[in-house]
């Protein structure tokens, strides 16, 4: 019985197509993501869904992707919320002295949500190298992953604390 042989492709045509693939060519690169940002602008699916999403807002406040990260999607409107409140300077509840003592603890609310979505995104894993291929290498720092974790809890005890009172 004769083994099956695999033909063996050339080099410069394997890292070729692999820098294709890989888009790791510059010029191809941009072709290649212009080219995909384009067709998906009109691509019937997305639009529809782009639509329905509106659409699902706009009647009950939250759509259907909102539910699929509602941490996330909290943590990317509820700081530019809570910053306008904070501008707004207009009230302040009645446990509070004064108003600048409220914008300071709304600020330390804002700066806990902030701090959720860095650590959801991971944003306290630092690049310290490159490789020889040019990937990144990354290292855990806990210092920073520490301090984010106690902004978002020093935030979310204020947020329980006074969530009646955020009003104007």
């Amino acid at each position: 019985m004769k083994k099956a042989t695999i033909p063996k492709t050339d080099k410069t045509e394997s890292k070729w197509l692999d820098d294709f693939y890989n888009h790791k060519t510059p010029p191809l690169k941009i072709f290649w993501w212009s080219m995909c940002g384009f067709f998906e602008w009109f691509y019937p699916k997305y639009r529809y869904r782009d639509i329905k999403h509106f659409i699902q807002r706009g009647r009950r406040g939250y759509a259907d992707c909102d539910v699929w990260s509602l941490d996330s999607y909290l943590c990317d409107w509820l700081p530019k919320a809570l910053k306008d409140l904070r501008n707004l300077k207009a009230s302040y509840p009645a446990s509070m002295s004064s108003v600048e003592e409220w914008a300071k603890k709304i600020r330390i609310m804002e700066k806990g949500f902030e701090s959720a979505r860095k650590l959801g995104d991971a944003d306290f894993m630092v690049m310290y190298k490159r490789k020889e291929n040019g990937h990144p290498l990354f290292r855990y720092d806990k210092a920073r992953q520490a301090r984010y974790e106690h902004d978002f809890k020093e935030g979310m005890k204020l947020f329980v604390k006074h969530f009646d009172g955020l009003w104007d």
